[in-house]
């Protein structure tokens, strides 16, 4: 039910009040507008369902002995860890099937809750594969004919590894390729910095300070009401998991454009920040820096100031 519909049932009931209140209410319930609550669109199904999906595809090379080799890739959209399946020159259906059994007792292990796995239409997955995905409760979605923006995660992917790995090794047969792939998934893993998890590893995540801040507000605010918040443009303060509990919690988060940060009315507080407190400091650690910073001084009455110094 749109806002017309809305309105014209309040004046069928004798309640007079102006469309215009009438939208004002519906915004601050969160209700989009009609048309939108009616379409999903692709974006909105990967980003609603990141926890739960999976992409896979084939990774094609050629070793120095001049055998071509298909390397199975699969990829947790959530976390972005990577598990490099196997390599093949001949990946039949028996070998993708075990791969993918291999990849559900992997799964299970890890307590990962799959529930979708994205990927082509390649002739090289068998129906098979289908049955095994279904009893583990993951369900397949092809991807359209020649549309591989619609699987652009795991597409990411393939390209971070031709150029990071395959492009820039000479390996010399199957062996060895298979000793390259299980290097570069520790690396890529545990190592590589993602910007789409703020600088985070898939198996070691950083400390959100974005994150902490934003609940740091809304805790100021138990009343429930809406707020603003502006921030820079950045990929540290729009990552998925901060845009949806702003949605869950009645934040609405405004970024400012590029290059434009004057936009923001706190950058009038940086001068004097730095000229009086910062400039000149010779404070030992980030955590006394912090506890000056909010107002504090560093008084005998202030034990953890002084313990923060001694450290």
């Amino acid at each position: 039910m749109g806002l017309r519909r809305v309105h014209g049932e309040l004046a069928t009931l004798g309640i007079k009040v102006a469309p215009s209140t009438v939208w004002e209410i519906l915004k601050q319930e969160g209700v989009d507008p009609s048309p939108e609550r009616a379409s999903v669109t692709w974006a909105d199904f990967l980003r609603s369902q990141a926890d739960a999906l999976l992409a896979c595809d084939f990774i094609e090379t050629v070793t120095l002995n001049g055998q071509r080799q298909y390397i199975l890739a699969v990829i947790e959209h959530a976390t972005r860890r990577v598990r490099m399946l196997g390599t093949s020159a001949h990946p039949t259906a028996a070998w993708v099937i075990q791969a993918f059994r291999n990849l559900v007792m992997d799964l299970e292990d890890a307590g990962c809750r799959a529930r979708y796995l994205i990927r082509d239409r390649d002739g090289k997955f068998p129906a098979l594969m289908e049955e095994i995905l279904t009893d583990a409760g993951i369900r397949t979605v092809l991807t359209g004919i020649r549309m591989p923006r619609m699987n652009a995660v795991m597409e990411r992917r393939v390209q971070s590894c031709r150029r990071e790995l395959l492009d820039r090794c000479l390996l010399w047969n199957e062996r060895r390729l298979r000793h390259a792939l299980r290097e570069y998934e520790e690396f890529y893993n545990e190592h590589r910095a993602h910007q789409a998890l703020a600088q985070a590893v898939p198996l070691r995540a950083v400390p959100d300070h974005t994150w902490a801040a934003l609940r740091s507000i809304r805790a100021a605010r138990p009343d429930g009401a809406s707020i603003y918040v502006i921030l820079e443009n950045l990929s540290a303060h729009k990552n998925w998991r901060i845009r949806a509990w702003a949605r869950k919690n009645k934040v609405r988060l405004l970024f400012t454009p590029t290059y434009a940060s004057w936009v923001n009315p706190i950058e009038a507080h940086f001068g004097p920040l730095r000229q009086y407190i910062l400039a000149n400091s010779d404070h030992p650690n980030h955590t006394a820096k912090t506890l000056i910073c909010a107002g504090a001084t560093p008084t005998p009455a202030t034990p953890d100031i002084l313990a923060a110094l001694r450290r």
